[in-house]
């Protein structure tokens, strides 16, 4: 004790067709921070692998922080512009999650919505932007209820489902002064608090086995016994747990005790069956979707580049291999290992059922001692109990669409210089997905996933829909990976009869979808341009409801069954008379402008929209838009061509221009004489002086004394290969960067700075060139696995 739940107190062109299971293109929203290079990088490359629509991407800028904020301002700078967007589009009730791309902030502080109000010991006041989106409900009336450890009744739960009694608001205030009690090593006290409780049927399990752990340690046998037997009455399951728990060692001889375990043990452990999400679908106490309760929006993150996260190619690398992972069934091993750490035991309970329903559906599984599989060139999955881990140390090879996460404190928390290995290695490991906390967890069940996380998955759900069908509390739960990918999905091909690819068609239309496996559909629905437009086995289309111009229409067959999977062809089609004609330009620099000739008779105006924000326009009819391309990212930009005649729009053709990044710079000869760690700032009349560390904030305003100091910031650094190295900048000091001897930033306001640096492998020269003022802010970070401030383990310089 304390365990479980302490308190519940609170496009486009034509498209093969593919399959999703509950989720799909059309059901995600992509969030992109337009500020960042990176954030654009990941949108474009998910937006060319997954195709998912235009409109449903959201780009924000200004935001105040990308990676820790809080919760005040995630409603109102994320979660409510998000929602506002959606809800412009009409695409609200269609979208089922929200995909994340890097540089917005990965988790927000909670201390806002608990003013005037005291967190329970286990409930630490830091909140994952997954979690907080995935419990948007209760995030936006500030009802912190969604800390509660049992909140998510999306939860594939043990059965049969507990019929207790849930604690009220006196109750959940007596159960946390019991544990308070008991943490206080005060157990009469604590097991007089808790007794009271029991007298009515619990639908918690946990109440009563940590109120049987403190009457064990107040000496009071019988009574503890009798709770016992009311956790396991309740739903405790968890053998492991109990048999090496300290706080029932005082019952260990008694046979009483020794019967309740047996009985513990011999139980059989299952979990309710999966369920698709859908965000329109209310979900009640029991676990079952309706039109009423409890409502979320499934959420992960494409990547994490910030702090200790992974760079921007192994993020793209990532995304390739999942998408390149769906319907494949991995013939490999999803491994358990168990340990003593409590990192392990915790989980362990589910181990050896997981494998068990594993096996049952022809997966292969092993629960085995030690910390990682080793030497094993199969790893699917892997479920892992440590703080710290070297995963090429292990051997293994891992298999693509694979998820693996460790339960540990800080697992999920990516700023730098944060203790334990970060959930990011698992995805420079090869893992398709992984997760962590964003703060000290206390090693509760209730925070991780389940090992039926890797069942669900195993069955054909998408990854996002596994994860969040296996954790009870997910508030602080940082989940990375691609939400849509399914390993062990089985295809579906969708057709459709009625439109050709390019066709122009007129009027109303009826539209005949089939698909490879027709018996197993329950339903087709119709989607143009992304947007929800009906559903049925014959899908009416009024193309005069239409803008003019290109168009994709989207079918998507719906299969019958719980998984409710989704698969869908995308086929282009033009309407109406008029047209937006555009040129093709095929590559540009990024930085640089690239040119499209656009042209749409009588058009007062013609904009290019990319992932759903303008980037150019002209006001005319036509003519040359330039397009500053440091404002699309690398990768394939998909630029739309919007023509505005009168009070009605004109849609284009697709543009599609790659970006590529600028040449790398290249290496530089390091210095001859020696060196010392640090760089070495110079300041004008003031000498030199060697900076170990620039992660204090006030680091510059400390040495230089006095308003206006010139300074230069010069310091080594070693590029150990070929890379595309993020620079985060945000100064007062107008400050001009340079690398190796070229330009790379010159920063004339304020604003926070992302910038694109291609490094060749080998040493680098890093020189800051500014002023500072009398309150000088100097912050600038530089990586490519991950983001750092400048400082000394880094960086060398000459001595002086």
């Amino acid at each position: 004790m304390p365990h479980g739940r302490l308190l519940s107190f609170c496009a486009s062109g034509i498209l093969a067709s593919s399959a999703f299971a509950g989720l799909g293109p059309e059901n995600t929203a992509v969030i992109v921070n337009g500020d960042s290079w990176v954030s654009m990088t990941v949108a474009n490359e998910y937006a060319k692998l997954r195709g998912v629509p235009a409109s449903n991407f959201v780009v924000l800028h200004g935001l105040s922080s990308y990676e820790v904020t809080d919760v005040d301002h995630f409603r109102t700078e994320i979660l409510g512009p998000v929602l506002a967007a959606l809800d412009a589009r009409g695409l609200r009730q269609q979208i089922d999650c929200v995909a994340y791309c890097p540089d917005i902030p990965y988790a927000a502080v909670t201390s806002p919505d608990m003013a005037g109000k005291q967190y329970p010991q286990v409930m630490t006041p830091v909140a994952s932007t997954n979690g907080l989106t995935y419990l948007y409900e209760l995030v936006e009336k500030k009802d912190t209820d969604y800390l509660n450890l049992d909140v998510n009744l999306y939860d594939r739960r043990q059965v049969p489902l507990p019929t207790g009694v849930p604690l009220n608001k006196d109750e959940q205030a007596a159960y946390a002064k019991g544990v308070n009690l008991y943490m206080e090593k005060k157990y009469n006290e604590s097991s007089d608090t808790l007794l009271p409780l029991l007298a009515v049927k619990r639908r918690d399990s946990n109440i009563a086995y940590n109120t049987a752990c403190s009457l064990s340690l107040a000496s009071r046998p019988d009574e503890a016994v009798a709770a016992l037997r009311k956790a396991v009455a309740a739903g405790w399951r968890d053998y492991n747990h109990a048999a090496s728990d300290p706080d029932l060692k005082p019952l260990a001889n008694r046979e009483d005790f020794q019967q309740v375990m047996r009985l513990l043990k011999s139980v059989h452990i299952e979990v309710q069956p999966g369920a698709a999400f859908r965000s329109r679908y209310g979900w009640s106490d029991e676990g079952t979707a309706g039109t009423s309760g409890a409502h979320y929006l499934l959420s992960t993150f494409l990547g994490v580049t910030c702090g200790r996260g992974n760079s921007v190619n192994e993020v793209l690398e990532c995304l390739r291999r999942d998408a390149s992972a769906d319907f494949s069934a991995p013939k490999g091993t999803i491994y358990f290992p168990k340990n003593g750490d409590v990192r392990s035991t915790t989980r362990e309970w589910g181990f050896q059922p997981a494998v068990d329903a594993l096996k049952a559906l022809g997966v292969n599984a092993i629960v085995e001692n030690g910390v990682l599989p080793m030497n094993r060139n199969d790893v699917a999955g892997a479920m892992i109990g440590t703080s710290d881990f070297n995963w090429s140390s292990s051997g293994s090879t891992v298999v693509a669409g694979a998820i693996l996460e460790h339960l540990t404190s800080f697992g999920g928390i990516i700023t730098e210089r944060a203790g334990q290995t970060p959930c990011t290695d698992f995805i420079r490991a090869g893992a398709a997905g992984s997760s962590g906390t964003v703060m000290e967890p206390f090693a509760l069940q209730e925070k991780f996933p389940t090992p039926f996380m890797h069942v669900q998955y195993a069955k054909g759900f998408t990854l996002a829909e596994s994860f969040y069908q296996s954790v009870y509390g997910p508030y602080q739960l940082l989940v990375i990976g691609d939400p849509l990918c399914r390993p062990w999905g089985k295809p579906l091909e969708v057709s459709v009869s009625g439109v050709t690819p390019g066709a122009l068609l007129k009027g109303k239309v009826t539209l005949k979808p089939t698909a490879s496996r027709p018996l197993d559909v329950a339903q087709y629905e119709l989607y143009v341009d992304g947007k929800f437009m009906s559903t049925g086995t014959s899908l009416p289309l009024d193309t005069t409801m239409l803008a003019d111009g290109s168009h994709d229409l989207e079918i998507v067959a719906v299969e019958k069954g719980s998984l409710e999977a989704r698969s869908h062809v995308v086929v282009p089609f033009v309407s109406g008379a008029q047209r937006v004609t555009v040129s093709q330009p095929n590559t540009a620099t990024m930085g640089e402008s690239a040119s499209v000739t656009v042209a749409c008779p009588g058009a007062k105006s013609i904009e290019l929209v990319s992932l759903g924000q303008s980037v150019g326009q002209i006001a005319a009819d036509k003519g040359t838009i330039d397009v500053d391309t440091s404002r699309l990212g690398l990768g394939q930009a998909l630029l739309m061509p919007v023509a505005h005649v009168g009070d009605r729009t004109v849609t284009g053709p697709p543009v599609r221009l790659q970006v590529n990044p600028r040449a790398f710079i290249a290496p530089v000869q390091p210095p001859t004489g020696p060196t010392q760690p640090g760089l070495a700032l110079t300041i004008a009349g003031g000498g030199s002086t060697v900076v170990q560390d620039t992660i204090n904030g006030n680091w510059l305003q400390n040495l230089a004394k006095g308003p206006n100091q010139t300074f230069v910031l010069t310091g080594y650094f070693d590029a150990p290969k070929d890379d595309l190295y993020q620079l985060q900048l945000k100064t007062n000091t107008k400050a001009t960067i340079e690398i190796s001897g070229s330009t790379v930033c010159a920063a004339r306001d304020e604003s926070q700075r992302f910038v694109c640096v291609p490094l060749g492998k080998g040493p680098h020269r890093l020189t800051v060139h500014g002023t500072a003022p009398a309150e000088a802010v100097l912050d600038i970070r530089l990586g490519s696995n991950g983001c750092y401030h400048l400082a000394q383990g880094q960086f060398r310089c000459a001595v002086h």
